[in-house]
């Protein structure tokens, strides 16, 4: 798993970059916002108590916060994300 980190913001959880992972599976729990375009590669996502969601190239995706679930990297992933804060995170 790589990422690099364009932008992170010095006065709340606002950060921008460009992460990329090997195939795997693993839980996502993660307590900020995200939105993410894939840039290329394939995965499915599935949140706690739904449809799995098939991800590729050209996809994006908006992350609620406290959003749960498990990822399944089948192609090696790349994708271009901005990490949004929560009133927790942001100190509000």
């Amino acid at each position: 798993m790589r990422s690099k980190v364009a932008f992170k913001s010095s006065v709340d959880a606002t950060n921008v970059g460009v992460w990329e992972c090997s195939p795997g599976k693993w839980r996502r729990q993660v307590v900020e916002a995200e939105f993410c375009t894939i840039l290329s590669g394939r995965c499915t996502f599935t949140p706690e108590g739904a449809q799995s969601i098939v991800l590729e190239a050209g996809d994006s995706i908006y992350f609620h916060p406290h959003t749960n679930g498990e990822w399944n990297i089948r192609e090696t992933i790349r994708k271009a994300y901005v990490i949004l804060p929560t009133p927790t995170s942001a100190g509000v």
